[in-house]
């Protein structure tokens, strides 16, 4: 395959001289002789994108490969055990990485301004994962019968990448009125972005905290909702292709049955067209066409699409270490392979994750092996199977 752009040359869109920086800002490399910063980022990025399950032992057996120290340029007599990158990751400043992260959603974010339209609606939701009790330190139990413990991520994804992640693992987190405000309130958005979220938020008190804010959203809300009408709004001359709109209003919703929320908010009821199930949208978003509202809210389905390549693609289920350090950690690493994929993705015009993940492997071995091959003083153009 001829790529426009290899898997080497976006990986190098991340600066050699971003690491040091940020481990003299973090001091993530404070009396560490051998596991350093930028070592574990290379090797935990190279576990993610060369193996089907990473694990310590995995993580081990790939330090010692030959291409891993070749591609990184670390010297071949270096070792290291599986017991001490589990230490490192338990113990390492995962402000290195949170700081990595956000930079390489900055630099990628410039890479494909001219491609991105939907760059505007955010989108947050939460996935759960599970893993025994026994090897978890930290988690939330759901059900009284599990033997598992649960951690939340909660993703903030602007349609192409991942801009913000935050862990839970206390038992009131299991709450998306508590996780998806929290990850929303502390996030940065531009004064036009909307946010997009589904119905498991549906506290009142945080529905006036963002419009108090500013903050523009667009959610979902259940179609028992209490709420009385400030007055009808113009009907739109838009036209939808799933859903019927049935009315359009400014209202008040209500607490409880006696306690009314004196923040006015913008009610859009209709039927889905397919199934004749009823849908109710909420926004504090007037100006828009009622039909572009339904249409936001429907952007929000690519950040399911965005998990399941997380959970499939790049095993996101499987946690490296069962600490918070170590989860925190594994997230922000998962986040950052996948922003690297996208980008090949979009510059190489390939669709969805699946095909795009397996090219870049199969494309990074092979530039690996071509590299390996110049070094040792031979063609790799004479390697006649590893052509395209």
């Amino acid at each position: 395959m001829f790529s426009l752009m290899g898997p080497m040359e976006i990986i190098s869109l991340i600066p050699e001289d971003l690491f040091d920086f940020l481990a003299a800002e973090t001091k993530v490399d404070h009396k560490v002789p051998k596991l350093k910063g930028k070592v574990m980022f290379q090797l935990i990025l190279y576990t993610l994108l060369s193996t089907k399950k990473g694990s310590l032992r995995v993580m081990e057996s790939v330090f010692s490969s030959y291409k891993f120290k070749s591609f990184y340029k670390i010297p071949q007599e270096k070792q290291t055990k599986y017991n001490s990158i589990r230490d490192r990751i338990d113990t390492i400043k995962v402000e290195y990485f949170e700081r990595l992260f956000e930079s390489c959603y900055d630099i990628f974010s410039k890479q494909l301004n001219a491609e991105k339209q939907e760059s505007k609606i955010m989108r947050f939701d939460s996935t759960m994962v599970a893993l025994s009790g026994k090897l978890l330190t930290i988690g939330m139990k759901v059900g009284s019968k599990t033997t598992k413990k649960q951690i939340k991520f909660t993703i903030g994804f602007d349609g192409l990448l991942p801009k913000s992640g935050k862990v839970f693992k206390e038992q009131k987190d299991l709450s998306e009125d508590i996780t998806l405000r929290d990850a929303i309130i502390s996030s940065s958005f531009g004064k036009d972005d909307i946010v997009v979220f589904d119905r498991g938020l549906q506290s009142r008190k945080t529905f006036a905290e963002f419009d108090d804010q500013s903050l523009r959203f667009v959610t979902r809300i259940k179609t028992n909702t209490l709420f009385k009408v400030i007055r009808d709004l113009p009907k739109s001359t838009g036209y939808s292709n799933s859903i019927e709109i049935i009315s359009d209003q400014l209202v008040y919703l209500y607490k409880d049955k006696m306690q009314q929320v004196q923040t006015p908010f913008r009610l859009i009821q209709g039927v889905i067209k397919a199934s004749g199930d009823v849908i109710w949208f909420l926004t504090n978003i007037i100006e828009l066409p009622t039909e572009e509202i339904t249409e936001i809210y429907k952007k929000r389905w690519d950040i399911e699409v965005f998990f399941k390549f997380l959970k499939q693609e790049l095993n996101f289920e499987h946690i490296l270490v069962r600490t918070e350090n170590g989860v925190r950690v594994t997230m922000y690493m998962t986040l950052i392979t996948a922003m690297l994929i996208i980008v090949y993705k979009h510059f190489n015009k390939l669709k969805g994750y699946k095909i795009p993940k397996l090219t870049f492997e199969l494309e990074l071995e092979k530039e690996i092996i071509e590299q390996i091959i110049i070094v040792c003083g031979g063609n790799p153009a004479l390697m006649v199977h590893l052509s395209g």
